[in-house]
């Protein structure tokens, strides 16, 4: 878990009140680095994509 990255989007510019329905009080996400190395079959994870 850590702060949204930058290149991810700016979580200051909208960090706030959610309340007022113009905010949102999120901005610590969990990032995987290294995604094309992530293996989900071995967490027992599906790789069919869903829409």
């Amino acid at each position: 878990m850590s702060e949204v990255p930058t290149e991810r989007w700016d979580w200051r510019s909208v960090f706030g009140d959610p309340k007022t329905g113009e905010f949102s009080n999120v901005k610590y996400g969990g990032f995987i680095p290294h995604i094309d190395q992530f293996d989900p079959q071995f967490f027992g994870m599906s790789l069919e994509k869903r829409s």
